[in-house]
């Protein structure tokens, strides 16, 4: 798979958590109370990744990664401290993925 590739399947994949977030938000999917967040979370990787045609590791992975990634944006731009980071990356290595669009809105986790 080339890099370009894997570019944009890492842009879709950060678009659809989002669109889930805020699914969530909205309480249309905890409304619903079928599932739990857990299996919520599960059937919406591996849905997009069978969509994707990538494996739901790779696009969980790639997800995680993305999340470190603004983390380390935000520490960049003093929307977080290092501790905060650490954190948040702890709960995202436990798959505990903290809510996103955070940074930059005068919410700081932990503080």
């Amino acid at each position: 798979m080339t890099r370009r590739r894997k570019v944009t399947l890492a842009a879709a994949a950060a678009s659809i958590a989002l669109l889930v977030a805020g699914l969530g938000a909205a309480g249309a999917i905890a409304g619903s109370r079928m599932l739990s967040s857990n299996e919520d979370s599960k059937a919406v990787i591996d849905d997009a990744a069978a969509q994707l045609g990538v494996e739901p590791e790779a696009l969980s992975a790639a997800l995680k990664q993305g999340l470190k990634n603004r983390i380390d944006d935000a520490v960049d731009d003093g929307r977080l401290t290092e501790e905060q980071a650490d954190r948040l990356k702890e709960r995202i290595d436990a798959s505990q993925y903290p809510g996103l669009g955070l940074f930059g809105r005068g919410h700081h986790p932990g503080a």
